[in-house]
């Protein structure tokens, strides 16, 4: 089974020139179809992407797990480590990030009370 679809696609100027390309009569046949159809493996991957880039988005999460990749921080440390985050935002992003388990929060029972991450 063959298809045949044609699309116009307009350019954008370039240097005072339009430019057109003009693509006419695609032979597209079913097996190309189908090929594209994604497997069930290739959408659990993606998910998994997706799900990963969910968890590390934002400005400084990824500037948090770097600096604790060098050792164990208290929440001064990494407030100054990690220039330009209020403490507002450092306290979110640290329980979002202990909260998937990305961050391990420990208490010392200590006068005052110690925190490490």
């Amino acid at each position: 089974m063959q298809i045949s679809i044609t699309y116009f696609t307009f350019g954008s100027a370039f240097q005072g020139e339009s430019t057109f390309f003009e693509y006419t009569n695609l032979d597209v046949m079913s097996k190309k179809i189908e090929a594209r159809e994604m497997t069930e493996a290739c959408i659990g991957q993606l998910r998994a992407i997706h799900d990963t880039l969910d968890l590390l988005n934002g400005k400084w999460k990824i500037a948090i797990i770097g600096s604790l990749s060098f050792g164990k921080r208290r929440f001064m440390e990494l407030q100054r480590e990690v220039e330009g985050v209020g403490s507002k935002m450092l306290s979110k992003e640290l329980r979002d990030l202990e909260m998937n388990e990305l961050v391990k929060r420990t208490v010392y029972d200590t006068k005052p009370v110690t925190v490490e991450y």
